[in-house]
């Protein structure tokens, strides 16, 4: 584009000069004519021609090294922006591999082995569950919810925690909900919810504890149980009937929206 314009404006330029010339020539003829046949005038008409000459040779030869020069500096120019231009490119490019190098790298660590859970547990008695009894805002219970789902996920995969407050009563309630991404960790997800249940039986102020497992791919429901803390104090599992269908769909309702709106270890807020 650049060196379009550079060459039409050294035509414009050529063609006013070229112009000026056919008027000075014209000029000459017409002077020519009128002086007759004074000798003297004819002779300082001939040096007048000689010197316009001369003079047209500069100009030309002065538009022409403007042009090369115009040209070689466009052109470099030119140069500069295919340079920079192959220079996004390849920076485009290689965005495009780390992109598909991070997808595949996502991909590989929701397919890593599930851990054991740990015999001594993970820490969930050390949380202030008497200050989740208060009336605490859903900002501070978030806190808490995204901790135990992050800290389970690396033994049940993605997981999403969601704690209920009965403050009248004074119990609360923990329900988790997994994501399952390869039906083989089934298993051992399963021997890791046993662990998990211990350690959960030792908090005095969880009275209900929820356990969902689905399908990431299908959406499918795989397992829902209910384990409810008996006079004993022992918590054991619930056989649900019919009448809690309706209750399923609505939490699997709610942690779906969870999840969409915070990302890969959510938790209601």
């Amino acid at each position: 584009m650049y060196i379009y314009l550079s060459v039409l404006l050294v035509s414009i330029a050529l063609l006013i000069l070229i112009s000026w010339r056919i008027f000075k020539e014209r000029q000459l003829k017409k002077t020519e004519l009128a002086i007759g046949n004074d000798l003297l005038l004819k002779k300082k008409l001939i040096v007048f021609k000689q010197i316009q000459q001369s003079v047209n040779i500069w100009i030309i030869l002065g538009v022409t090294a403007t042009m090369l020069l115009s040209l070689i500096t466009l052109g470099t120019l030119q140069m500069k922006d295919k340079k920079y231009v192959e220079n996004v490119s390849g920076e485009l490019t290689k965005l495009e591999k780390q992109v598909d190098e991070l997808s595949k790298a996502q991909e590989k660590f929701l397919e890593l082995s599930i851990y054991s859970y740990p015999e001594e547990g993970i820490g969930l008695s050390e949380i202030d569950w008497k200050d989740l009894l208060a009336q605490i805002t859903p900002e501070e219970r978030f806190v808490y919810e995204e901790k135990i789902g992050r800290d389970l996920t690396p033994y049940f995969g993605r997981t999403v925690s969601i704690i209920t407050n009965n403050v009248p009563l004074q119990y609360l309630i923990l329900s988790i909900y997994i994501e399952v991404n390869n039906q083989q960790d089934l298993p051992k997800i399963q021997e890791n919810i046993e662990v998990y249940l211990s350690e959960v039986q030792d908090i005095s102020f969880l009275n209900q504890a929820n356990i969902q497992i689905f399908d990431s791919d299908t959406e499918t429901m795989i397992s829902d149980e209910v384990f409810l803390r008996t006079d004993s104090g022992e918590l054991e599992l619930l056989e649900k009937g019919d009448d809690s269908v309706e209750q399923e769909n609505e939490n699997k309702t709610e942690v779906k929206e969870k999840v969409e709106q915070k990302g890969e270890v959510i938790t209601n807020g």
